[in-house]
């Protein structure tokens, strides 16, 4: 090795552009509106009639197997996204995301429905962005770390 040549570092953090912040919002944006609506329908017409009885035609509680079932075909959406646009680990991004935000429609059914989308939508970019933020980081045990604590703090802040 020649004197004044060294090691090349790498960063510590991987590259993201503008282009791709962006396109990550509108990923969560999609995510949200999607969950909302996927649990809308789920909850009236699969798990509704699905939990009727006969007879009297009483009607269980279906906003929770809905919200569910919901998250994890917005997750599914979000990853084939994160995916295409080459995001820095992308499935973590997704499970991190999808857990903090695990029955989040649900929880806001008692707003009107304009609210509880926009709630929606905003939490679900605020994920996205937030662990694709954190994902950049290039040692993996410091990510894992990181998105543990905020995901057991997310959802101390929800269920409490």
């Amino acid at each position: 090795m020649e004197s004044g040549q060294g090691v090349e570092k790498t960063p510590l953090f991987a590259a993201v552009s503008v282009a791709q912040f962006v396109q990550v919002m509108v990923i969560g944006v999609v995510a949200g509106v999607f969950s909302w609506i996927f649990a809308e329908v789920l909850g009236m017409y699969v798990f509704r009639i699905a939990s009727c009885s006969g007879d009297a035609f009483v009607c269980a509680a279906s906003s929770q197997p809905a919200t569910i079932v919901a998250s994890l075909l917005a997750a599914c959406m979000a990853l084939f996204g994160l995916v295409k646009l080459q995001v820095f680990r992308p499935l973590l991004v997704v499970i991190a995301a999808t857990l903090s935000l695990w029955g989040i429609v649900g929880e806001l059914t008692t707003l009107p429905w304009y609210g509880s989308l926009g709630y929606t939508i905003f939490l679900y970019v605020a994920a996205y962005v937030t662990f694709m933020w954190i994902a950049r980081i290039r040692m993996f045990w410091l990510v894992l770390l990181l998105s543990v604590v905020l995901v057991v703090g997310v959802r101390l802040i929800i269920t409490a």
